[in-house]
C-alpha cells in the first residue's frame, strides 16, 4: 500500500511533466499547423474527449467499490471487476459507432464546423482518433483499478510514458514537417502503449483479480447503476462543456479562436489538474466512510487539511505567479487575448481547488445524485455566459460565466456537506481558510473588469495584484514550503 505523501508526489511530479509535455506540444503544433489548421484538429479531437467521459459513471464507480470491496469485501472485487470490464467493452463500442455517425454530421457535413477548405484532410484523422479514443476508454478501466487500490503511482509513471511519447512524436512532426494525419497517428501509438501497459502491469500486481464471463453479475451491475448514473450525469454535465464552447467560438466567432481559448485553457486546466491529481487519493478515502461519526471525523480532520492546500495552491498559481503566467503566455505564444481569458479562467478554477475535497466527500458517500444537480447549474450558467458573450455583447468577457457559474455551485455543495455530515460550515470556512480564496476571487474579478473597459496597462495591474497575494498568503506559502522540505529532505536522505 503506497502512502499518501508518495502517490501525492508521483501524482504531482506526472501533472507537472505533462504541464511541461503540453506547453511545448502546443506551440510546436501552433508554429507548424497554423492556428486554423491545428484549430480544426482540436474541434474534431474535442468529440472524443467527450466522448472519453462517457463511461456512465463505472469509472468512478471501480474506484470506490475496489477501495470499498478490498476493506469490507474482497470476495466481491471480482463479480465486480468482470462485470463492469464487459460493460466498458459494450460502451466504448456504442460510443465508437455514434461518435463517428454524429460527428461527421457535425464536422464534416454541409454546415458542417470544420471549414470547407480543411474537411477532407481532416476526415483521416477523425477516424484515427476515434480508434484512438477505443484505446483509451478500455485503459481508464485498468487506471481506475490501480486507483481504488490506492496504488496512484503506477498510473502516474504510464501518464509519464504517454506524455512522454507525444512529445517525442510532435518533436518528430516538427522537424520533418509531417501532416496532420501523422501527428493523429502520435496520440494513436501513445494509446496502443498505455494499454499495454496497464495490461501487463495489471497482470502483474493483481493476480488474483480475474476478467472472466462467468463472474458476470447483472445483479451488482444494476446496484452499481443507481450509483453511477447520476456520476455520468455529472460528467456528461462537465465534458460537453468544452467541445459547446469551441463549436460556439468557431461558428459565432472565428475557427482561429478556438486555438486561442485553448491556449488559455491549457494553463488553467494544467494547473488545476496538477492539484486534482496530487488529491485523487480522496476519493478512496471518503469511500470507506459510513457512519456520521466518521462523516464528521473526516470533515473536521483531513477534509480541513486537503482543502487548505487547495486554497494555498490557487494562492499561489491564480495569485501569486499569475503575472509570470501572463507574461510567458503573452511572449510564448504570442496571443494578446488568451492572457485575458486565463485571468477570467482563473476565478472558477481557484474555487474549483478550494472546493474539491467536498465535491468528492459527496461523491464517496454516495450522494451522486447531488452532484449530478450542481453540476446541471454548472452548465446552464456557462451557457448562459456564453451566449451573452458571442452572441449578443460580441466579446469575450462570456468567459466570467465560469466564475459566476462555480459561485452558485460551490455555495450549494458547501449546504449539501452541512446537510449530510452536520458539521459547522462556519466552522468549516473559517478553518479550513476558505475566506482567502472569498477574498482572492473578488479582487481579480474587479481587476478583469479594470483591464476590460479601461486602458490600464494590463502588466501594472498584475503586479499590483500579484503583490497583494503575496501579502495574504504569504504565512501560507512559508508553512507549505517547510512541510515540502521536510517531506523532500527525508526522502533524499538529508538532514535539515
Amino acid at each position: 500500500m503506497h502512502s499518501d505523501k508518495k502517490n501525492s508526489f508521483w501524482l504531482a511530479f506526472q501533472f507537472v511533466i505533462s504541464l511541461l509535455v503540453s506547453l511545448v506540444t502546443l506551440k510546436l503544433n501552433l508554429l507548424h499547423f497554423g492556428t486554423e489548421i491545428f484549430g480544426s484538429w482540436i474541434l474534431i479531437a474535442a468529440i472524443w474527449g467527450f466522448g472519453s467521459a462517457l463511461d456512465f459513471g463505472f469509472g468512478t464507480a471501480v474506484i470506490k467499490y475496489v477501495a470499498e470491496f478490498n476493506r469490507h469485501s474482497k470476495t466481491e472485487i471480482n463479480e465486480l471487476l468482470s462485470s463492469i470490464f464487459f460493460v466498458f467493452i459494450l460502451i466504448g463500442t456504442v460510443i465508437f459507432i455514434l461518435g463517428l455517425t454524429f460527428g461527421n454530421i457535425i464536422f464534416f457535413g454541409k454546415s458542417g464546423a470544420v471549414p470547407v477548405i480543411y474537411r477532407e484532410n481532416m476526415r483521416l484523422p477523425f477516424l484515427i482518433l476515434a480508434i484512438t479514443f477505443l484505446l483509451q476508454y478500455v485503459g481508464v478501466f485498468f487506471r481506475s483499478v490501480f486507483e481504488g487500490m490506492n496504488n496512484f503511482v503506477i498510473s502516474s509513471r504510464i501518464s509519464l510514458v504517454q506524455n512522454i511519447t507525444i512529445l517525442v512524436g510532435v518533436i518528430i512532426i516538427y522537424q520533418l514537417k509531417s501532416s496532420i494525419l501523422i501527428l493523429s497517428f502520435i496520440y494513436f501509438t501513445a494509446g496502443i502503449i498505455v494499454l499495454f501497459l496497464y495490461l501487463v502491469l495489471f497482470r502483474k500486481y493483481y493476480v488474483d483479480f480475474k476478467l472472466k464471463a462467468s463472474y458476470f453479475n447483472l445483479t451488482l451491475v444494476r446496484k452499481i447503476i443507481s450509483f453511477s448514473f447520476s456520476v455520468q450525469l455529472s460528467n456528461i454535465f462537465a465534458a460537453i462543456v468544452d467541445p459547446a464552447i469551441k463549436i460556439i467560438v468557431s461558428n459565432y466567432y472565428q475557427i482561429s479562436y478556438v486555438s486561442i481559448y485553448e491556449t488559455a485553457r491549457r494553463f488553467t486546466l494544467a494547473i488545476t489538474g496538477l492539484f486534482f491529481a496530487a488529491f485523487k487519493i480522496i476519493l478512496p478515502k471518503t469511500s470507506e466512510l459510513r457512519t456520521l461519526n466518521e462523516y464528521q471525523e473526516f470533515l473536521k480532520g483531513k477534509a480541513v487539511g486537503y482543502t487548505r492546500v487547495g486554497v494555498t495552491y490557487s494562492g499561489v498559481f491564480y495569485g501569486v505567479l499569475s503575472l509570470p503566467i501572463v507574461l510567458f503566455i503573452k511572449y510564448w505564444f504570442g496571443y494578446q487575448d488568451a492572457t485575458l481569458i486565463f485571468l477570467m479562467l482563473s476565478l472558477p478554477e481557484a474555487i474549483n481547488n478550494a472546493g474539491y475535497t467536498n465535491y468528492n466527500f459527496l461523491i464517496g458517500i454516495g450522494k451522486t445524485s447531488i452532484v449530478a444537480f450542481v453540476q446541471f447549474i454548472n452548465l446552464l450558467f456557462i451557457f448562459v455566459g456564453l451566449t451573452l458573450g458571442f452572441v449578443l455583447l460580441k466579446n469575450n468577457l462570456g468567459f466570467m460565466g465560469y466564475f459566476i457559474s462555480d459561485v452558485i455551485v460551490n455555495a450549494l455543495i458547501l449546504y449539501f456537506v452541512k446537510k449530510y455530515s452536520k458539521i459547522s460550515i462556519t466552522g468549516f470556512f473559517i478553518q479550513a481558510k476558505l475566506y482567502k480564496t472569498l477574498i482572492q476571487v473578488m479582487i481579480l474579478s474587479i481587476l478583469i473588469l479594470v483591464i476590460f473597459y479601461t486602458h490600464i496597462n494590463l502588466m501594472f495591474v498584475l503586479g499590483t495584484y500579484t503583490l497583494i497575494m503575496i501579502f495574504l498568503f504569504v504565512n501560507d506559502i512559508i508553512s507549505y514550503f517547510n512541510i515540502l522540505k521536510s517531506f523532500l529532505a527525508e526522502k533524499l536522505g538529508i538532514n535539515t
